[in-house]
């Protein structure tokens, strides 16, 4: 299952607008 790649990927963006 791709399901811990696309989590990864949603937190990683998630932090990356939070940081901003």
């Amino acid at each position: 299952l791709h399901t811990s790649r696309v989590e990864l990927e949603l937190g990683r963006l998630e932090l990356g607008s939070t940081h901003v």
